[in-house]
């Protein structure tokens, strides 16, 4: 095994989490799979500037608290194994909107020698070029594709002509060497099961007094508690 082998990925997961659900862990054991050895960073976004009215972060974030409690339970219990996931709250502490700029950059001078990879959906990626300097997002990390069974998302389909020349000109697949040995700025593409949930679908059905078995039983109960999106 080779140095950049053995070195340990550090993957980013941004987002609002409002309110966290199964679907996004099973998403992040996906990517820990994939990209092993890594650990993971989740992010809850503080001020999201394209999702401007989200629940208050406060709430999101202890949310998420029980979340990720409940996946280490299942974590350990299943593996046998220290729990790689913990929560980064800096963009929280941040009182300006969540730039994903902004918090690569403070990543990346901490840990200036880490392979930085940058999770998101291939739902997203589709707008990735509206994201604020967003290649010079790529000058700290790589981007790691989850391509959804089902929804899997290529180049061409990309509607930006500057990001789908990029892509098309920087992308592999995780089974590939090329992102262990370049230190970032690849788009790596990696599977994911189908997920057939969104925090959206669970608002509306808190909303309509349905059931939501995709959340933790801690994060229903604290949802009850604080009245949270009626």
């Amino acid at each position: 095994m080779t140095a950049a082998e053995q070195t340990p990925s550090i993957i980013l997961f941004g987002g609002s989490f409002n309110p966290p659900h199964r679907a996004h862990f099973r998403i992040a054991h996906a990517a820990l799979a994939a990209f092993s050895p890594a650990q993971m960073q989740i992010i809850p976004s503080g001020q999201p500037w394209q999702k401007p009215h989200v629940t208050t972060a406060a709430h999101r974030l202890a949310m998420l608290q029980l979340a990720v409690a409940e996946d280490q339970i299942h974590w350990r219990n299943e593996h046998n194994a220290d729990y790689p996931i913990s929560i980064n709250t800096l963009e929280i502490e941040r009182d300006t909107p969540s730039y994903t700029i902004d918090t690569l950059s403070v990543l990346r001078e901490s840990m200036p020698n880490a392979r930085l990879i940058w999770l998101l959906g291939s739902d997203q990626l589709a707008n990735f070029h509206t994201w604020r300097d967003w290649r010079d997002i790529l000058n700290h990390t790589h981007i790691a594709v989850a391509q959804r069974a089902g929804h899997e998302l290529t180049a061409a389909q990309l509607s930006n002509t500057t990001l789908r020349d990029y892509y098309q000109a920087h992308h592999c697949d995780v089974t590939s060497d090329a992102w262990r040995e370049q230190a970032h700025g690849l788009f790596i593409e990696f599977p994911t099961p189908s997920i057939a949930v969104s925090s959206t679908q669970i608002r509306n059905a808190i909303k309509n007094h349905l059931p939501t078995p995709e959340i933790a039983k801690s994060v229903q109960n604290y949802i009850i508690q604080h009245n949270l999106y009626k």
